[in-house]
């Protein structure tokens, strides 16, 4: 064989490879283990809660839809977990996995309403504002945090505020997330 042939067929080998690797990119995990089963997101306040067993495990900062795209409300379900999403909107060009350009950002956990979930974001100066189609957005490091603590199936509800007799960890730790996003401002 001669070194031509050897060197394309060393490419072709290689590029099979290599495109095995990538096609762990953007599938479902095998599984975290859940240690959140419940999410509650609350509109107003630009808020996610994270809870386990019906107690408080961690508070996020938020962004969510604009008035035109707004994000929506009710009760849901994750129903899937990518890393390193594709992102393919109907009016654009898709954008691939690890795109600096990516908006889906490095994580996505998708809830049981077509084209619509929780994930990371490439503007991290627009968290705590009207700033996507109506998706959840979080910082990458916040989703990817998230992402390791739950799983297919874990509860997700979504509304404008809660009652707090309804949800009285929420309003007991309100003091204590608006201290960690002075800090967070402090990070970013």
């Amino acid at each position: 064989m001669s070194n031509k042939k050897i060197i394309v067929l060393a490419v072709i080998v290689g590029v099979i490879v290599i495109s095995g690797a990538n096609a762990q990119i953007g599938e479902e995990p095998a599984g975290p283990t859940v240690e959140v089963d419940e999410i509650y997101v609350e509109l107003e306040t630009y808020r996610l809660y994270a809870f386990s067993n019906g107690e408080y495990i961690e508070s996020y900062p938020i962004s969510t839809g604009y008035d035109t795209a707004p994000t929506p409300t009710g009760e849901f379900e994750i129903i899937n977990q990518l890393k390193h999403p594709w992102y393919t909107p109907s009016d654009e060009p898709a954008v691939a996995p690890g795109d600096e350009d990516n908006p889906i950002g490095t994580r996505w956990l998708g809830i049981n309403k077509p084209s619509y979930g929780i994930h990371g974001t490439t503007e991290p100066d627009k968290i705590r504002q009207p700033a996507s189609d109506g998706c959840v957005r979080m910082l990458n490091e916040h989703v990817e945090e998230l992402y390791e603590k739950v799983g297919v199936g874990t509860r997700v509800v979504i509304e404008e505020t809660f009652e707090r007799e309804t949800i009285t960890q929420l309003a007991e730790y309100r003091g204590e997330d608006e201290r960690d996003d002075s800090e967070e401002e402090e990070h970013h």
